[in-house]
């Protein structure tokens, strides 16, 4: 889930408003930095969202811009919202907390997976 500038990818509908995924084989992949990624530091399939930090916004998908989700959310479906939202939420995080709490070093993203 690509975020710019705090905001998610969302594809504008006739009747319905759906969440932007961009599939692995997207292009897109290839200009993002692992250190901007959430969950996992390893390269593409693993990544969940991604900030992208480009001057101004890509077009990843027809019919899609990128929406601050206090806006977009209620259009969206529920579970939909839901995953932009955390998508958005870890970004943030990341962006906010550079540093271990307890020690000082850097923080690096890790995976929990085994």
């Amino acid at each position: 889930m690509p975020l710019w500038q705090a905001r998610n990818l969302v594809r504008r509908g006739d009747r319905a408003s759906t969440a932007g995924f961009v599939e692995v084989t997207h292009e897109i992949r290839r200009t993002l930095r692992t250190a901007n990624s959430c969950c996992s530091p390893v390269p593409w399939p693993r990544v969940f969202a991604a900030e992208i930090t480009a001057e101004s916004p890509p077009a990843l998908l027809p019919d899609s811009t990128f929406e601050d989700l206090r806006t977009a959310g209620g259009f969206l479906p529920h579970d939909e919202a839901g995953l932009l939202a955390y998508a958005r939420a870890l970004i943030l995080w990341r962006q906010r907390n550079r540093y271990c709490g307890s020690c000082g070093a850097p923080a690096r993203a890790e995976s929990a997976a085994t």
